[in-house]
This record gives C-alpha cells, structure tokens and sequence, in this order.
C-alpha cells in the first residue's frame, strides 16, 4: 500500500475518533498484533456440531443483544430459556415459538434479575426440566440508570449496581449448581473430548475499563461485573466450568437509542443550586438528549458485530476468557494503558463537549 494511501487512512481514522493521528496509527499497530493473536485462537478453535439437548439460559431478553441470541441459538438447535423482565416479552416469545419452527426449542420465562425470588423459581424450573444440567448460562440483562454522579438521586446509582452487577452475581450464584450437574452428567464424554465443557457468557461493556463521565455509575457498575467473571473464572476452572467475558463498544440497539424522558424529568429535580453547578436545565436537558448514555455517538456498532460474538462464546467448543467487541474497545482499552490522567480525562472532556 502506497505510503500516501496509508496517510489518508489514519487522516480519516483521526477524524473519525477525534484522536491525535500518531495515538490512531500506534491503537492500530498494537489492533494489527491482537487481531492476529485473536484469528489464530479463531481459526483453531473447534464448534460445537451436536446442539441437541444442550439447555442455555439468556437474561434481558425481552429487546435488544437477549433477544435475537436467544432465537439465533435455538436456530442452531439450542433448547434456550428466555428470560424476559416483562409479560410482553414473554408473549413475544411464545408466539414465535407457536408460529415457527425455528423457535420451537425457546422457553420464554420470567425473570426480574434483583429479585431472589424470581431467580430462585427459574433455578426450580431447570432443576425439573433439565436433571442433566445447564450447558451456559449467559448474562446479558442491564441497564444505565444514573447520569453524572451528583445530579443523580442515590436510588438510580443503586438501580445499576443492583442490575447490572448484584443482577449478574445473584444469577450465577443460584446457577453454578446446575453446571456443575452439567459436568457431573458428562464427565467421561468431556474428558473424552467428545461433549463441550459448560460457561459462564456474561455480556459486560467497554465501560467496565474505561473511566468516563458522564456514565460514571454504569462504568463501576460493569467493573464489578468484569472483576466478578475474572475472579469467578479461577475459582471454578477446576470444576470443570469455563467464564467468558465480553466487552463490546456501544451498539445500535433501544439500550443506546431510546432516550428516556422520565429519566431526564428525575435529573432535573434536583436542587436548583445543583442544577446550576452543572450549566443548567436547557444545557443539561441537550447533554442528555443526544444518546441513552448522554453523549454524542459519531460511530457505533450494529447489532450483528456484538451477537456474533455472543452466539459465539456459546457455541464455541471452548470459549474465549476475555473478548473485546469493535475498534474503538480495542483502541479505548489501548488508549487506557499508554494516556496519563490527565490526557485522558482532556479526552473524555472533549468527546463530552461534542455536538454541544
């Protein structure tokens, strides 16, 4: 490639990202290395052809990365339980499962994730259902509830640790029993080679490395969540059960285009004083407006480029620990380990500027 070519590449990397041309054409040098690493994992890694009879649980169904996993799975012959926060979601579900084929092999259940109740009836009902064992549980249920810290009431701070990381510990925990009868139930097949070993998938974020406002709470609370997999991951490899982690980019889906008003409505309650502190209610209201997470988004994945990778973990013989989904997680979690505090937090306070 001609050395001009390769310029005008990183001229239009630059512009896209809004990074320094030397930080973009480093990011892709370092990309270049790990995607080679990454295409030979790829390459060599076996898929699971038999599906038949493997059960997988799939939280936050009801819209969004849940719900087409959940059918692309029972596609490719999974018995998927779908579980769905709300009624309409499940009615969705049952009646793809009366009217095709296809999805005849999805059970669509109910399941609030920060309620013990609801994750224990779901445990009974697989403990009934499937006395051979869960195959994978895969943790996708989440949410952004708070906006920057001080504008946001301590109940919407406490609704992301309680979904997105409490969610995700309460969920595992009350399943691992069910995995390990996977394994128990499949023992000399797995040691023979000839069944795949049980996981855990839990769909994380890009937000769980980086530290950026104004997702200040939705970063710590996917933080939790990553440092729970890695730290579940070494206690439980001697049983037999393997934890895959999955960091995407910010992805066209409801979670990232729907604005909620009545979020907006609850930042602007607060105090006046504190209103004013951060520029306003007009300013405020049009920080909040240009995305779910507050900020403008020049660049996000589609759909596909994220449940590729979800489908993925699950139908992999062997998943991979730790999988970061797009260019820009990549280039942000490269960005983290070169940039000191204070380019990055200059970085951060660009990107939040933009389109104001």
């Amino acid at each position: 490639m001609p050395i001009s070519a390769i310029s005008g590449f990183l001229d239009a990397a630059s512009a896209r990202t809004g990074l320094p041309k030397p930080v973009v054409a480093g990011g892709i040098a370092l990309l270049a290395l790990a995607a080679t690493r990454t295409a030979a994992g790829i390459l060599g890694d076996r898929k699971i052809k038999n599906t038949k009879g493997l059960k997988v649980f799939v939280t936050g169904c009801d819209t969004g990365f849940g719900n087409i996993t959940a059918k692309q799975l029972a596609e490719k012959g999974y018995t998927v339980y779908a579980a769905c926060l709300t009624d309409s979601g499940i009615e969705s579900f049952n009646k793809l499962a009366a009217s095709d084929s296809r999805y005849r092999t999805i059970r669509a259940v109910k399941l609030d994730v920060t309620k013990d109740a609801d994750v224990q009836a779901c445990r009974a009902l697989l403990e009934r259902e499937a006395p051979e064992g869960l195959f994978c549980l895969v943790n996708n249920a989440g949410l952004h509830a708070a906006y920057k810290w001080e504008l946001s009431p301590m109940d919407m701070i406490q609704k992301d640790m309680e979904v997105n990381y409490y969610g995700v510990v309460r969920v595992t925990m009350a399943f691992l029993p069910l995995l390990r009868r996977y394994v128990a139930s499949n023992k000399s097949a797995i040691a023979a080679g000839q069944a795949p070993p049980p996981r855990i998938v839990t769909v994380s974020s890009i937000a769980g490395s980086v530290k950026a406002s104004p997702s200040g709470s939705y970063c710590a609370s996917k933080h939790a969540a990553q440092v729970f997999g890695v730290t579940l991951r070494q206690e439980v490899a001697h049983q037999g059960i393997h934890v895959s982690l999955i960091e995407p980019y910010y992805a066209r889906t409801p979670f990232l285009t729907v604005i909620d008003e009545r979020k907006i409505q609850r930042i602007l309650s607060q105090p006046k004083e504190v209103i004013e502190a951060y520029g306003g209610e007009a300013d405020i209201r049009k920080r909040m407006s240009r995305s779910a997470f507050h900020t403008a988004m020049p660049r996000v994945l589609e759909p596909p480029e994220v449940m590729n990778v979800m489908v993925g973990q699950v139908h992999a013989w062997r998943p991979n620990p730790h999988n970061l989904v797009g260019f820009e997680s990549n280039l942000l979690t490269f960005l983290l380990k070169i940039m000191s505090p204070q380019q990055w937090d200059r970085m951060v306070h660009v990107f939040e500027q933009r389109d104001m």
